[in-house]
């Protein structure tokens, strides 16, 4: 079993060395290909024409995962959970505004690592999903996605503050996301996803981590968002982790 681990770290290291720099930018041009046919509003449509989109995914944070396996490696301690909730901030700091009932025409994509080996000897592989939007997203019928929060920002700090114009009504879905503003979205997965992270342990101290995610948002218009491209972080529950 020790082998089977060593191996699957070396797996994952060099998936995310270079193929996946290869496959993000084949993705990408094949995102941007099927934003491109969805349609959005008329509204908005003209507005995507006369104003300049730019979207930044900004951290992730952990809200909910189940422990499936602890194992030993080398003196070190890899604790590994499936993940079957978690939120991504993502900052609109362009021009355009976005209508909250235009949500259902964003893509949303993600790259993760996922559980190829058995509950008792697991192995990381890529894998890759299309979650869609859903105003009542829940555990039931995931995949899906939602809005939870729209924060302003207090420019320059990137510091969330009560959202003042156009508020998000969460019980209606009123409400425009604009520009510098913060949407905090909820991803649901199903069980059959087996989304998978590890802590690594040396001893009662958490080092590190083990699997990936990379996310991206793409507009009715074909703009593609700064990812959310993160691997090895100290996964824990409730924290917002970013690239740095």
């Amino acid at each position: 079993m020790g082998e089977n681990m060593v191996i699957s770290r070396a797996i994952a290291f060099g998936i995310l060395i270079s193929p996946l720099l290869l496959s993000t930018i084949t993705l990408l041009i094949e995102f941007v290909e099927l934003a491109e046919n969805s349609t959005p509003s008329d509204d908005l449509a003209n507005k995507i024409e006369d104003q300049l989109e730019k979207i930044e995914g900004k951290s992730i944070t952990i809200e909910e995962w189940e422990n499936f396996a602890n194992l030993t490696v080398d003196s070190l301690e890899y604790h590994y959970f499936y993940v079957k909730r978690f939120c991504a901030n993502f900052s609109n700091i362009g021009e355009l505004s976005y209508k909250i009932k235009d949500l259902k025409k964003f893509d949303l994509f993600i790259i993760f690592s996922s559980n190829a080996g058995t509950d008792s000897d697991p192995m990381l592989k890529r894998d890759f999903l299309r979650v869609p939007y859903r105003e009542d997203c829940e555990s039931t019928i995931a995949p899906c996605w939602r809005v939870r929060r729209i924060s302003a920002l207090r420019v320059p700090d990137d510091v969330n503050i009560e959202e003042i114009i156009n508020p998000f009504n969460t019980s209606s879905s009123e409400g425009l996301w604009d520009h510098d503003e913060m949407m905090k979205i909820e991803i649901q997965l199903p069980e059959t996803t087996k989304f998978t992270l590890a802590q690594v342990y040396n001893e009662t101290d958490l080092i590190g981590g083990d699997g990936w995610i990379y996310i991206i948002l793409v507009t009715p218009g074909g703009f593609v968002s700064k990812p959310i491209n993160l691997y090895g972080k100290p996964w824990t529950v409730g924290v917002a982790l970013n690239e740095s």
